[in-house]
């Protein structure tokens, strides 16, 4: 038995270790909630356990009575008085142990919902994630509006690039879940996006698999309203002009993940360029701009100076030589391995903001 738990207790903490690192932060969050209910579940246990440790005691004293009285029965009431005095001791002991930890618990316990208002870090900005994927069908100009509607700071999407040379959004390798794709044209329902032309991509519905669906695309998720049913039926694929206009308008941010096109795509070597020219003919403004591919840094920065850089794990030389002045970068990994550095130091770095 002892091989195989150590196996499985091998297996936890190699394969589940971003599940244990998601479990200590929520318990930040949540260690006041649960420290209180387990306070009061021990107080409403200690009523059932005062009883049977007292009832224990009554029969312990009955067989203290027995051996006074009745030399005879001596070793059977003994006996039964040691069996009753470890009953008393096996219940009791463990209570009052947990009871004693849970009262100390609150002098280990560092939560960040339990400090004093003048600590408080400034409240976080949030990015409508494919806009508003909850609220509207992602990556669809109804979901990038509601994202701005509810305060979004700045817009998320990603961008692939058709057969002739448009950029558009889409997330997934194929059009199966997103658009009525199979209706259309089913035999090519699982070729890659970027191998269509968008004069056939622009027909498409991409709102019906989200409004008409039986199982709702999120758990939680809201009802929508008859309204906002009728606008998603009618959403189609959106163009990456379509995303800047909208942030042009509002003055959003916009972050965008940059899929390569597959190969023998005739924009395969030249989709860079293609996006930079796409953006800068819309005239948005080029602080709007959060660049997040990390190819043709030079090209970019001689194109389009303007656009704010997006850095990962860069040492801070080199995010301090490339004038990266945002991170991205998955919280799971910045908590184990943290930042590297050299002989810099976070002072020698201009203002940064950290997304996760």
């Amino acid at each position: 038995m002892i091989p195989f738990f150590s196996l499985l207790l091998w297996i936890l903490l190699t394969y589940w270790k971003e599940r244990w690192l998601t479990i200590g932060l929520s318990l930040q969050i949540l260690a006041p909630y649960v420290h209180l209910s387990s306070i009061s579940m021990m107080v409403l246990l200690s009523w059932p356990v005062a009883i049977y440790l007292i009832h224990l005691e009554g029969e312990a004293r009955m067989r203290r009575y027995q051996i006074t009285s009745n030399g005879r029965r001596r070793n059977t009431c003994c006996s039964m008085l040691m069996k009753l005095r470890a009953l008393q001791v096996a219940v009791g002991l463990p209570f009052f142990l947990i009871l004693l930890c849970l009262y100390v618990v609150p002098f280990g316990t560092h939560s960040p919902c339990l400090q004093e208002r003048e600590k408080l870090a400034p409240k976080p900005t949030f990015f409508g994630h494919r806009g508003a994927p909850r609220l509207g069908p992602e990556n669809t100009i109804m979901s990038f509006e509601k994202a701005v509607e509810y305060g979004a700071h700045g817009l998320e999407s990603d961008i692939q690039i058709s057969i002739d040379g448009v950029p558009f959004l889409m997330h997934d390798y194929d059009l199966t879940r997103t658009t009525n794709i199979k209706e259309v044209m089913p035999n090519a329902s699982s070729r890659n996006p970027s191998f269509f032309e968008w004069s056939f991509l622009s027909t498409l519905n991409a709102g019906k698999w989200f409004s008409d669906a039986w199982i709702k695309p999120f758990f939680h998720m809201k009802p929508l309203s008859e309204a906002d049913k009728k606008r998603a039926r009618n959403q189609r694929i959106a163009k990456l002009t379509d995303l800047l206009k909208i942030a042009q308008k509002e003055k959003k941010l916009v972050i965008f993940d940059l899929n390569s096109p597959p190969p023998r795509h005739p924009s395969r070597k030249s989709y860079i360029h293609l996006v930079v020219r796409v953006i800068l003919d819309s005239k948005i403004e080029q602080h709007l701009i959060a660049w997040l591919p990390g190819s043709e840094r030079k090209y970019i920065k001689s194109k389009a100076p303007g656009f704010q850089h997006v850095g990962t794990y860069y040492t801070l030389k080199e995010l301090a030589d490339e004038n990266i002045t945002r991170i991205n970068v998955d919280y799971k990994r910045l908590y184990y391995n943290g930042l590297r550095s050299n002989s810099h130091t976070a002072e020698n770095l201009p203002a940064m903001k950290l997304y996760c």
